[in-house]
């Protein structure tokens, strides 16, 4: 038996996998221990996790509370021997043609929410490890510097769970006046960004990214 942390599902899912033949073959489908894409689960470190007893094996691990990723609690899993054939899932295919259509509105609202200055409404289509760190409050006061014009979707690629969308905008940076004296203006200006969402929790959400330090929330 092997047990693993997989990020098929963007979340931290643990699956696994029996062979009864010394690992010539295994089942043609992985077991999932919890309900998939819904927990952040993580193998608890530092220890031999996977334990036989009693003819059931049994998985040490750790659940995070939330999407904060800050407080986890410990369980034990039972994976039976002989597992009985894989729970239906809930899941959609991100790359079905419904839901390419659905990105392709996610990401105009986010643009057109920006082009009406509207930051509440941008701030709910960001993933959510970024809005549990974030407050909407917050979000809201430290944006609105920039100012948006029209926006164009360049293009759209789907590979499982992660979409790249480019899309080309017109922002102007009204004048400002700067901490330390002076002023700072930028006339309406054309660019082009690309973006990365993903779908998670049934939707497609823009994933958080710090320009500045180059990281995001999210772990997969």
């Amino acid at each position: 038996m092997i047990a693993w942390n997989d990020y098929r599902n963007l979340r931290g899912d643990l699956y696994y996998n029996v062979s009864t033949d010394s690992g010539a073959t295994w089942l043609e489908q992985d077991r999932p221990l919890d309900e998939p894409g819904v927990f952040e689960d993580v193998l608890f470190p530092f220890v031999s996790q996977l334990r036989a007893s009693d003819g059931r094996y049994h998985l040490l691990a750790s659940r995070y509370r939330d999407d904060g990723l800050g407080v986890a609690d410990l369980y034990l899993h039972g994976l039976p021997a002989s597992p009985s054939a894989p729970p239906p899932t809930d899941l959609n295919d991100p790359g079905a043609p419904e839901n390419k259509a659905a990105l392709e509105t996610r990401v105009s609202a986010f643009w057109n929410a920006l082009v009406k200055a509207d930051h509440a409404s941008a701030y709910k289509l960001f993933d959510p490890y970024f809005r549990r760190r974030m407050r909407q409050e917050d979000y809201v006061g430290q944006s609105g510097r920039v100012q948006h014009h029209a926006f164009a979707i360049e293009s759209v690629r789907v590979e499982g769970h992660v979409a790249q969308v480019a899309v080309r905008f017109t922002y102007e940076i009204p004048v400002l006046n700067l901490p330390r004296g002076g002023r700072y203006s930028r006339p309406p200006t054309s660019t082009q960004v690309d973006e990365t969402w993903i779908f998670i929790d049934g939707d497609w959400h823009k994933e958080y990214r710090n320009e500045v330090g180059d990281f995001a929330f999210t772990r997969y």
